[in-house]
């Protein structure tokens, strides 16, 4: 990685950061801990904890589900990452560029946290390093790695998460180089699961990965093992294998004066974040024009190239190929309530009603100017002729649309409704900065 970045994640501190940089991180890491706590409760996840279980490891970070032991940073990270990424409900960065904050970055800071003492302070500033740097790299690659199969968070996850734990831990600007070099050599995740006809599972463990990684690589580095200082930007490095484009010059642009951090977006349905523009949008116009869903003749949603080479899959086969379509889960969301994550569920698939709907949806390129990637207009055509269109270039979760205090301790407190945690968490976690240790999680 860069040396700039090295030197600006090594000299960061807390009282550097302005307000709304700060207020967002807080949300980032209450929205991570509620998705690991809902995401806890899925068969996938079980059967992770299961695994890591298995193991007989005791450690310094507890959690709803862990073993009673507790478990060591790089195992506890592994499940946390994963848990977070269970279900679709994570926070990441807008517009796109393969980041997800929460999951990995936030999630092995948490797993670090009681192991080394570590404040709310140190958690948020070391939460902005990582946040910084990641979302650069994500830029860095035009997000071109998954044009060839790649899942960006898979890949640039470790390298962004290294160099959030390698700055909670103390480390130097030398040691946050090794550790991003090794990071870089840990990326590894594949879009399979969306052309497949089952495997779903594999996408959630991908953050969980990423997650485990960043501990391992951060705590190596540490102890003064090396990574190749080209190992993101130099031959062979990560850019070069695996994106057939990037902009090097987007790893420092801006470094200190644009804070990427406030790009983070929050997410109100439990499905691809390239489904919630059209979801809105269509909701919006039954909701205006109180149109019945019965009397649908077509739906059209207009997207990016991507979401029609990626995301337009008419028959999903599990529910995390149904969370990644976005056809279903237009019709889903049309069917149900999808604010409730526990709609969402394997039902789903079989639905009658949602099926008549979905074979009426067509996803098709966008004509003419987008204002980004997610951008969605979506033309509904009635069975009487009449014809209604919405323009979704906004909704709520976006930093021009942002979630307010209320808007994440509804999520927080819906996404753990079914989970045991201590009464104050959600009020700590919301002060975090004035706590010398992070707030207990069980």
């Amino acid at each position: 990685m860069n040396k700039n970045i090295a030197e600006f994640a090594s000299k960061l501190n807390y009282q550097d950061l302005p307000e709304p940089v700060i207020s967002i991180i807080k949300y980032s890491f209450i929205d991570a801990i509620a998705c690991a706590l809902f995401g806890s409760t899925k068969l996938w996840s079980e059967m992770a904890r299961d695994v890591v279980a298995s193991e007989i490891q005791k450690g310094t970070c507890f959690f709803p589900s862990f073993p009673k032991g507790g478990l060591p940073p790089s195992s506890a990270a592994f499940l946390l990452g994963s848990y977070c990424h269970a279900f679709e409900l994570d926070n990441l960065r807008f517009p796109g560029a393969g980041v997800h904050p929460g999951a990995v970055i936030m999630c092995p800071l948490v797993a670090l946290a009681r192991e080394y003492g570590l404040s709310g302070r140190k958690l948020i500033a070391s939460a902005v390093v990582g946040v910084e740097a990641l979302s650069r790299l994500g830029l860095a690659t035009k997000h071109s790695l998954e044009n060839r199969g790649f899942h960006a968070p898979g890949v640039i996850g470790p390298v962004g998460g290294a160099i959030a734990c390698a700055a909670a831990l103390g480390a130097n600007s030398s040691q946050i180089m090794n550790a991003s070099g090794i990071a870089a050599s840990m990326s590894a995740g594949l879009l399979a699961f969306a052309k497949s006809d089952g495997g779903g599972m594999i996408k959630r463990l991908h953050l969980g990965r990423s997650a485990e990684a960043s501990v391992r690589a951060a705590t190596l580095a540490v102890r003064g093992f090396e990574g190749p200082d080209t190992a993101v930007d130099g031959q062979f490095g990560l850019l070069e294998a695996f994106c057939p484009e990037f902009n090097k010059v987007a790893l420092t642009e801006e470094l200190g004066s644009r804070w990427e951090s406030l790009s983070i977006c929050f997410k109100t349905f439990p499905a691809h974040i390239t489904a919630h523009a059209p979801l809105m949008a269509a909701l919006e116009l039954l909701k205006t024009h109180k149109l019945l869903i019965s009397d649908i003749a077509k739906i059209t949603v207009y997207a990016s190239k991507k979401v029609v080479s990626h995301h337009n899959i008419k028959q999903p086969h599990d529910i995390m190929q149904a969370q990644y379509s976005v056809p279903f889960c237009v019709a889903a969301g049309l069917v149900v309530d999808l604010s409730d994550p526990e709609n969402f569920n394997s039902d789903l698939l079989q639905n009658p009603v949602l099926q008549a709907i979905l074979q009426k949806i067509e996803v098709c390129e966008h004509v003419g100017r987008v204002e980004h990637s997610w951008h969605a207009r979506v033309r509904i055509f009635m069975q009487d002729g009449q014809e209604v269109e919405n323009d979704a270039a906004q909704f709520r979760g976006l930093p021009t649309m942002p979630m307010s205090d209320e808007d994440i301790s509804r999520k927080f407190q819906l996404l753990t409704k079914g989970v045991t945690t201590p009464d104050r968490l959600l009020s700590d976690l919301m002060e975090m900065e004035k706590s010398e240790f992070l707030p207990p999680l069980v």
